[in-house]
């Protein structure tokens, strides 16, 4: 179980959980990041990925420190197709990177 997990890497002295997934703004993942928040509130959460300041919005009201940004750039990634999500990269970097940082001081990996 990802939660019985996530408690073992907390006890263990971890600084970061990392929740990566092809479509982070899922219910899954927003349950997942208010619970960690929660159980291990000194455990700093990167959440992701996303491609549009709605999805950033939804992961950074539910508790987390960091955002994972893109999605569907490799190779085989079917991710746009099957989701119908996604977005040309630099345009996702550069509008869900202004918006966390700049407006809601969350840090973006992408």
């Amino acid at each position: 179980d990802d939660k019985e997990r996530a408690a073992h890497l907390a006890e263990a002295g971890v600084d970061v959980i990392v929740i990566d997934s092809s479509q982070g703004n899922s219910l899954y993942q927003i349950d997942m990041i208010r619970h960690l928040k929660a159980a291990h509130p000194k455990v700093d959460i990167i959440a992701g990925n996303v491609v549009t300041k709605a999805q950033a919005k939804n992961l950074i009201d539910a508790g987390c420190d960091g955002l994972r940004v893109g999605m569907g750039a490799g190779s085989i990634c079917i991710t746009q197709e099957v989701m119908a999500v996604g977005r040309p990269q630099a345009t996702a970097v550069y509008q869900t990177a202004h918006y966390a940082t700049k407006e809601r001081g969350i840090p973006v990996i992408a």
